[in-house]
C-alpha cells in the first residue's frame, strides 16, 4: 500500500509540476499581451491628441464658414427687401407721375387739336 501512496503522490507531484509550468507559460503570454495592451493604448493616446485638435480646428473652421454664410444671407435678404422697396417706390412714381403729367398732356394735346382745326378753318375761310 505504501508503493500506490508513493506512486499517487509521485504522480500528484508530477501532476502539479506540469501545471506549475502551464500556469508560468500563460502568465507570461498574460503579461506579454498587457505590455501589447500598454504600447497600443499609447499609440492611440499619442494619435488621439492629433486626431482631436483637427477635429477642433475643423469644428472652428466649420462654425466660422456657417456664420459667414448667415451673413451673407442676411446680405441678400437685405437686398431683395431693398430691391422690393425700390420696385414699390418706382411703381409709385410712375402712378404719380401719370396723374400729375397725363391729364395737363391730355389738355394741350386738346389744345393743339383745338388750335389745328381753327387753323384749318381759317385758311378754309381765307380759300373762298
Amino acid at each position: 500500500m505504501q508503493l500506490v501512496v508513493a506512486i499517487s503522490v509521485a504522480v500528484i507531484a508530477a501532476v502539479m509540476l506540469v501545471a506549475v509550468v502551464v500556469l508560468i507559460s500563460v502568465a507570461q503570454r498574460v503579461r506579454s499581451a498587457a505590455r501589447e495592451v500598454e504600447r497600443l493604448a499609447d499609440t492611440a493616446r499619442l494619435q488621439i491628441a492629433p486626431v482631436s485638435h483637427d477635429l477642433t480646428l475643423i469644428s472652428q473652421e466649420a462654425r466660422q464658414i456657417l456664420e459667414t454664410v448667415r451673413k451673407q444671407v442676411e446680405r441678400v435678404d437685405e437686398g431683395v427687401t431693398a430691391f422690393r422697396d425700390t420696385a414699390v417706390r418706382v411703381r409709385e412714381f410712375g402712378q404719380e407721375l401719370q396723374e400729375k403729367i397725363e391729364e395737363p398732356l391730355l389738355e394741350i394735346v386738346g389744345l393743339v387739336n383745338a388750335i389745328l382745326r381753327g387753323v384749318e378753318a381759317f385758311v378754309r375761310v381765307l380759300r373762298r
